[in-house]
């Protein structure tokens, strides 16, 4: 709880394997409410809803349960291609640069 308060964002990757097991199923499924349920004050005191970035590998289908429903758009990963992660983490680094900047 401490890493998303201390945030000003929060990265997600889904993958089949992160569905297998009840227990990871479960965090993940806490992780996202936590997140969901941030707000936070940028430089000027102005409260926002925390920021929540989601890839997904497109062999992963999410089940529909709260909170994973709520989130509006996933973007695409190929999780075995290598130029298709390097793009993602690239599209990760643009995002955390904006929000250090907004953040300032």
């Amino acid at each position: 709880m401490r890493a998303i308060d201390d945030s000003s964002a929060f990265f997600a990757i889904l993958t089949k394997k992160a569905f297998k097991k009840q227990v990871i199923r479960d965090w993940i499924h806490f992780e996202f409410g936590l997140a969901g349920g941030k707000h936070k004050k940028n430089a000027q005191n102005v409260v926002r809803q925390f920021h929540i970035y989601v890839w997904k590998d497109i062999a992963t289908d999410i089940p529909n349960l709260n909170p994973l429903k709520n989130i509006e758009a996933f973007r695409s990963v190929k999780i075995n291609s290598k130029k298709s992660k390097n793009e993602m983490l690239k599209e990760m680094r643009d995002i955390a640069n904006r929000i250090a900047v907004t953040n300032l």
